[in-house]
């Protein structure tokens, strides 16, 4: 597949786009990333020099969400239909898990509903809602959300959390908790199911609004 590769010089980065426009769009937003940072090459001129755009051939597939390079990701296995920045920003989560995200979604209809990457390759799935510093965040109780085929019964930790740094919920207050694995007999236990954290949360906002 033809692909055409914003090379960073500098950096030794290289990033590649199915088109010539998404590549300049690249390069537009690296330089606009420069100039807030005024980090400028020998020439005086934000990121204008040590960008340039190569066409390549590479042995990959278009990601199945944004269309770019679905390469270089943190899964390794063979087939993994998503690029890099769409795993780091829970967008391919979010094609992953449709089915499942819809269940939740129907559940808190005014509410954004999604999975979101929270850092170091950690996710949870977030529910949000306009104008509310209050939010709720559910996983799998190690900073990630189940795998496929289990988030009916997978879940393990749900908290309330306030965007809020001097409120006492900003580092998160514990809704549910479950332990998901037996450490002695060494197997997986079950954990919460979609109805109790879809519960758990109603339950916390029926009784915020009470109060």
């Amino acid at each position: 597949m033809k692909m055409y590769a914003v090379i960073d010089s500098v950096f030794r980065q290289e990033a590649c786009f199915r088109t010539i426009a998404e590549a300049e769009k690249e390069i537009d937003s690296r330089k606009r990333y420069d100039r807030e940072f005024t980090m400028e090459n020998s020439d005086g001129i934000p990121g204008r020099d040590y960008l340039t755009i190569q066409i390549v051939e590479r042995d990959s597939q278009p990601c199945k969400v944004c269309g770019g390079e679905a390469t270089n990701t943190p899964e390794q296995y063979a087939g993994y239909p998503y690029c890099r920045n769409c795993y780091h920003t829970g967008s391919a989560a979010d094609d992953q898990h449709m089915n499942d995200l819809s269940y939740f979604r129907q559940a808190f209809p005014d509410a954004e509903v999604g999975v979101e990457h929270t850092g170091g390759g950690c996710f949870w799935l977030s529910f949000r809602w306009e104008n509310d510093p209050f939010y709720y965040a559910a996983t799998a109780g190690d900073a990630c959300v189940p795998d496929a085929g289990k988030w009916g019964d997978g879940w393990g930790c749900v908290c309330c959390y306030h965007e809020d740094e001097d409120h006492h919920d900003y580092d998160g207050r514990m809704l549910l908790y479950k332990e998901l694995w037996d450490e002695e007999a060494g197997v997986e236990l079950p954990g919460f199911t979609k109805r109790q954290v879809i519960a758990a949360i109603k339950k916390d906002r029926k009784e915020r609004t009470a109060a």
